[in-house]
């Protein structure tokens, strides 16, 4: 005997969807997507950003700023800041500006071409010149990136401190050094295609260990005193020269007002004897008194008068010496 199960006279019906949500579900869902596909369409890139559209990995072309377009789901924004510096420092760590540092020895320990030790703390400033370039060839961690462009300008530095000697690097090539290592990390930038533009490498501190820091304050004292002695003797040359050119120029004055002296007591004379040989060829006798009693008067005038008559000495009252003997003897009274 089987048993045949007994089915109720009416099967429960299941319920039924409407049409219109249907359609109304469907529409919901494509206005969703199609929302999405606008809002994804469109990107806005700050002032002083550029965004780099990649396409499958692949770059396709920078953004400038302002609202611009690209394919949903397809391509990607790497929004990149091209105007900020940004500045990494090398021997110390800024806690807080102009008040608080913090030093970092292993940094800044560096070798010159002498062989000597030597702590330079050193920055570099740098911002983002080209963005495809820094996104294609730097990681995308901000950290890697970070220390990839530190170790590749740190080993840049030490090339060059290693290229100097300690005196150098201490005293008058620090500008010339930090030039050069701009030079030189600007040369690794581009070589490696980072995009990358240093504007800044400076020099902040130079340090030594403690017994060639003292030998080094020697050493800077010796130079002190060696230019102070020199600025010294070039001090009293400069004075010994402007009296030995002042003498010269009194010496070349007086010569040339002699020199004009006696050319024009020359052409006096010239002009004395042209004018006596005229009158010569006149009246010679006339002329030959003249020039006997020009040249004799100096002369006789210091000659004391004696006359002699008849073979016999005769002595005459010398007015001239009774004169000289009154002013004499004036002089005295007063």
């Amino acid at each position: 005997m089987s048993f045949i199960p007994k089915l109720p006279e009416r099967m429960p019906q299941v319920p039924s969807i409407k049409r219109g949500n249907v359609v109304f579900l469907i529409i919901l869902i494509l206005l969703g997507f199609i929302g999405f596909f606008v809002f994804d369409s469109f990107f806005m890139v700050q002032t002083g950003y550029k965004g780099v559209v990649t396409r499958f990995g692949r770059i396709t072309r920078e953004a400038e700023h302002g609202l611009n377009f690209k394919i949903p789901l397809i391509d990607n924004v790497f929004k990149v800041d091209t105007e900020m510096v940004q500045r990494i420092e090398y021997g110390y760590t800024t806690q807080e500006v102009g008040k608080k540092y913090q030093d970092n020895r292993a940094d800044s320990k560096m070798i010159t071409r002498d062989n000597k030790i030597i702590y330079v703390g050193w920055i570099m400033q740098f911002k983002i010149s080209n963005p495809s370039e820094f996104i294609t060839n730097l990681p995308l961690n901000q950290r890697r990136q970070y220390n990839m462009i530190k170790h590749v300008a740190e080993a840049e530095f030490r090339e060059v401190i290693a290229a100097k000697s300690l005196d150098e690097v201490l005293t008058d090539q620090r500008v010339e050094a930090a030039m050069e290592a701009r030079q030189n990390i600007q040369s690794a930038f581009d070589a490696l295609r980072m995009g990358l533009y240093v504007s800044t490498v400076n020099l902040q501190d130079v340090e030594l260990e403690a017994e060639v820091q003292k030998a080094f304050a020697d050493v800077e004292t010796a130079r002190t005193e060696r230019e102070r002695r020199i600025f010294e003797a070039q001090r009293y040359s400069n004075v010994v020269n402007a009296e030995v050119e002042g003498a010269v120029m009194k010496i070349q004055n007086e010569a040339e007002a002699y020199k004009f002296r006696r050319v024009a007591e020359a052409n006096a004379e010239v002009s004395r004897v042209t004018a006596l040989s005229e009158q010569y060829a006149k009246n010679p006798d006339l002329v030959r008194i003249n020039i006997y009693a020009e040249y004799m008067t100096p002369i006789l005038k210091n000659v004391t008068p004696i006359f002699v008559e008849g073979g016999e000495k005769l002595n005459f009252l010398d007015i001239t010496q009774l004169i000289r003997d009154g002013q004499t003897q004036k002089e005295r009274n007063e």
